[in-house]
């Protein structure tokens, strides 16, 4: 199994998240299930709230979702959109990302760690509803700021 990271979710948080590990810790891995934003990725078209995100950086990308199970420590990485009348998180693509990972048949033990903005309890939801023996959960707490986040 690969020992460096895979970021699954190139949204802002994907993006800052794999570009940080890259630029700090060492080589790190993308992918995204959506193809526009692994295609978007890949031509180095980043989010437009971190400018510096165009420097270079050595990361691989996945090219298809059957290389994931190659990796052992995997950070679910997409940004969470709040509902618009009450302000909770809407977490539906964070689920759907999360039952795909699940659907793999991973070899050995795995780290998903989720650092997208979800209600407690989301994570043992998630481990009852699509389990996986072979897949641990861990929630970390986001707390990028849109615009500085490389600089925290």
């Amino acid at each position: 199994m690969i020992s460096e990271p895979l970021f699954i979710g190139l949204s802002h948080i994907g993006q800052v998240f794999s570009f940080c590990w890259s630029k700090k810790i060492s080589d790190c891995a993308v992918y995204d299930f959506d193809k526009k934003n692994l295609n978007k990725f890949l031509k180095k078209e980043f989010t437009v709230e971190e400018p510096d995100l165009k420097k270079s950086i050595k990361i691989t990308y996945l090219r298809n979702e059957f290389e994931i199970k190659k990796y052992k420590v995997i950070f679910l990485t997409l940004d969470t959109n709040l509902n618009q009348s009450n302000a909770k998180p809407v977490t539906k693509n964070v689920e759907e990302y999360y039952k795909k990972i699940s659907k793999i048949k991973f070899h050995s033990k795995v780290k998903l760690i989720i650092t997208s903005q979800v209600p407690v309890g989301f994570t043992t939801k998630m481990k009852k509803k699509y389990p996986n023996k072979n897949l641990e959960t861990i929630y970390m707490v986001d707390t990028l700021k849109m615009g500085d986040a490389i600089k925290r």
